[in-house]
């Protein structure tokens, strides 16, 4: 069963999505809502599949509502329904699953339900191959080992950017714009048709078959039947688990920085979002380890959000003292050393006052 919810601040518009999906055994509609913070409300309380969301409602924006919901939950679907095609792009962006305009159809929305049941449902797995976004971009035959060969750079870049959406609906003018933005579009339109041959090509090989697909003039992955190490990171953040054991499998997951040996200009934002939320998940853990009297796991967590935020004062004192405390004053004053050097060299500037203080007091011991 497919749990939706319905968002639209004209009730006539959800009225007529409900009686359209009535009929529909594998979807039920947990929750209609005029009021979008009400609708968040609603995450807090029960598990949502889809939602459904027009664009155009007072308060808050269905756009900025569905980047609430990314937030809470990235592996919740959005079908965007309103009256205006100007905000297409905008709202793939997004990572949509579809878009449709008002009037809504049977018909069409019949294909966005069939969408959602594709990503959601039982599709046969794809489990003989794997991908890395950790690091550097990866696809894998997972039975010889072997990763895929590609026949341009551009193809890869062109199914990072399939995985990057994570199944999502993307416009073939979005994709254009994307990975194309200096090349003529007729030619760049041309290029996209091709690289996406060569994908089904390559996939095929490795026997996954249909697994880049078409709705009217838009593509997407079928992510789900893929083992991808960010898609298992977002399914596991989203769960809310604060057990150690589980933010420690979530720890192993993070391999490097999202694609940040890519080049790909268009994994920045994503890239920078992931690193927030591995700090955040150092920082759960380095409480729980210094709470457990686990003194070199503790210390570990603080050299890694060290390693990703090189030029926090505040990261630097906590491993300083974490050393002091555990009778190590000569790592926690290498530490300052090594900190304000890198300032020095990269920024030009000096570690703050407190940090200065600190390796005083440290040395004072």
């Amino acid at each position: 069963m497919i749990k939706t919810v319905l968002v639209d601040d004209e009730e006539v518009g959800m009225e007529v999505i409900r009686f359209l999906l009535a009929d529909d055994p594998d979807v039920q509609i947990c929750g209609m809502y005029t009021n979008p913070f009400a609708a968040l409300d609603h995450l807090e309380q029960q598990e949502v599949d889809a939602f459904f969301l027009d664009i155009e409602m007072p308060g808050m924006s269905g756009i900025d509502l569905a980047r609430r919901i990314k937030e809470h939950n990235p592996s919740i679907h959005i079908i965007f329904i309103t009256a205006y095609r100007t905000f297409a792009l905008e709202a793939f962006d997004l990572y949509s699953l579809d878009y449709m305009l008002k009037p809504i159809t049977r018909q069409r929305l019949d294909k966005a339900v069939s969408r959602l049941k594709g990503v959601i449902g039982d599709r046969p797995a794809a489990k003989g191959v794997s991908i890395r976004t950790f690091g550097d971009f990866q696809v894998t035959d997972s039975s010889s080992g072997q990763p895929f060969v590609w026949k341009t750079n551009k193809v890869k870049e062109l199914c990072a950017f399939f995985i990057h959406n994570e199944g999502g609906l993307l416009e073939r003018d979005y994709i254009v714009e994307a990975l194309w933005p200096d090349v003529n579009v007729d030619k760049a339109k041309i290029s996209l048709y091709t690289g996406i041959s060569y994908l089904r090509k390559v996939f095929k090989e490795h026997g996954v078959e249909e697994i880049i697909l078409k709705n009217g003039s838009a593509y997407y992955i079928d992510i789900e039947r893929l083992n991808c190490d960010c898609i298992e990171w977002n399914k596991m953040m989203s769960n809310g688990t604060h057990e150690r054991a589980y933010m420690e499998k979530r720890l192993d997951l993070y391999t490097g920085d999202y694609m940040e040996m890519t080049g790909f200009h268009w994994a920045q934002e994503k890239r920078e979002y992931i690193r927030r939320q591995m700090m955040e998940l150092l920082q759960q853990l380095e409480a729980e380890y210094e709470l457990a009297g686990m003194e070199k796991a503790w210390i570990h967590s603080l050299e890694k959000q060290l390693e990703l935020s090189p030029y926090s004062d505040d990261v630097c004192q906590r491993l300083m003292n974490a050393y002091a405390k555990t009778g190590n004053r000569t790592e926690a004053v290498i530490v300052y050393r090594r900190f304000a050097e890198l300032l020095e060299e990269d920024i030009g500037i000096q570690p703050s006052a407190a940090t200065c203080t600190l390796l005083a007091s440290i040395m004072g011991q």
